[in-house]
């Protein structure tokens, strides 16, 4: 297993929960609309304004493409990733690909009525609601949907446990809460950092 990939709706809790994940298994924690973000000098919000959603899905699909290479790193990738048939074969042979699934309500929740995001443009709950029509079922496809209303520390431990089965299945030992990281110390000091790879992206 080189890679643990998360993916689901903005709101569900990608980042937090793959920070706690990352924290447990010693590993790097990437997030690719950071990255996107890095490169670029620019917000993703702004991209997608200044250079259209279609121009950003290309410079996603790149970043991703990079992401998915990185070992012993835990993926956070942006809401509409999935969108691309390319990147979602990219994230599966990456690695297991949990799908972080919050109801519309508990989503509307935690991003407020309002955001000035420009997918939520028409209003945050009409957005959500739109967004999940189209993606609950291609997220499903990609990824073992995990119930991510409930504290990120529960859905940590779900994930957890998830990998250590899947480690049984493949003849290698149980993972469970904690315990990767107590296996490798010389890791320790690298929980939760944030390391990328490059991707092209011109600056204005």
């Amino acid at each position: 297993m080189r890679t643990v990939v998360l993916v689901g709706l903005p709101g569900c809790g990608k980042s937090r929960v793959g920070r706690a994940l990352a924290l447990e298994l010693g590993w790097e924690f990437l997030d690719s609309d950071a990255e996107i973000e890095r490169r670029c000098g620019r917000t993703v919000q702004e991209l997608f304004q200044e250079a259209g959603e279609r121009e950003f899905r290309s410079l996603e699909r790149e970043v991703i493409r990079g992401l998915a290479g990185r070992s012993q790193a835990v993926i956070a990738t942006g809401g509409g990733a999935v969108l691309s048939a390319s990147s979602r074969r990219l994230l599966r042979a990456a690695g297991p690909v949990y799908y972080l699934r919050v109801p519309v309500d508990a989503l509307v929740r935690r991003i407020g009525a309002k955001s000035h995001r420009p997918a939520f443009a028409g209003g945050v709950r009409e957005a959500l609601e739109r967004m999940w029509r189209d993606r609950d079922a291609i997220y499903g496809e990609v990824g073992r949907a995990v119930d991510a209303a409930r504290p990120v520390g529960a859905v940590v431990k779900e994930i957890l446990a998830l990998l250590g089965e899947e480690r049984q299945g493949q003849g290698g030992s149980r993972c469970t809460l904690g315990e990767s990281a107590e296996r490798s110390p010389s890791r320790r000091t690298r929980r939760g950092r944030y390391t990328a790879p490059r991707a092209s992206c011109s600056k204005r």
